[in-house]
């Protein structure tokens, strides 16, 4: 592991510890079996309540195959005067007709990374990220509990981390 690598898990902890971090799953809700969306790859700038951010944190989506994203999340460090990249691999599960993603840090940076579920809603213009909540206790051997699990509390408002956020496409 390079030194690059173990920092970027160091961060990735610390970041956990002082925010609210979506549920960690060791399984994804399902397989990968989503056919990407051309509406979803693009550049997706986040909404924030400071107008005046100068340096907003965006995603950029690409296709890295029928049914898995790239996503690579950029976000600026002040002590750097730059942006970092952070590489993501990512599907939609649907549950019940809900989207969900499931979203990895890339295997080529940390092959023992859980999953990080989200509630997914969207539209051509915007989308909005709800991170599953951070006190669910529960672990899941298979995606099928999982999967379960979630159908049961989907529809219930603590069942998410409050502060969705929103991101908007760049034309």
């Amino acid at each position: 592991m390079t030194n690059k690598t173990i920092n970027l898990i160091g961060l990735l902890l610390l970041l956990c510890l002082f925010t609210a971090c979506p549920y960690q799953s060791e399984v994804p809700i399902s397989e990968p079996q989503t056919a990407v969306s051309k509406d979803l790859l693009g550049k997706w700038i986040k909404e924030s309540n400071n107008t005046e951010e100068e340096f907003p944190e965006y995603f950029v989506i690409e296709k890295k195959s029928q049914y898995i994203y790239k996503i690579i999340k950029y976000s600026y460090d002040q002590e750097k005067s730059a942006y970092t990249e952070t590489p993501h691999d990512a599907h939609i599960s649907l549950v019940e007709g809900q989207e969900f993603l499931n979203m990895h840090l890339d295997p080529d940076v940390d092959m023992a990374s859980g999953y990080g579920l989200y509630k997914l809603e969207r539209d051509k213009e915007s989308f909005v990220l709800f991170e599953l909540s951070s006190n669910i206790d529960e672990k899941f051997e298979d995606s099928k509990e999982l999967t379960k699990f979630i159908k049961k509390y989907m529809h219930l408002s603590f069942f998410y981390n409050s502060g969705e956020e929103t991101y908007t496409k760049e034309k």
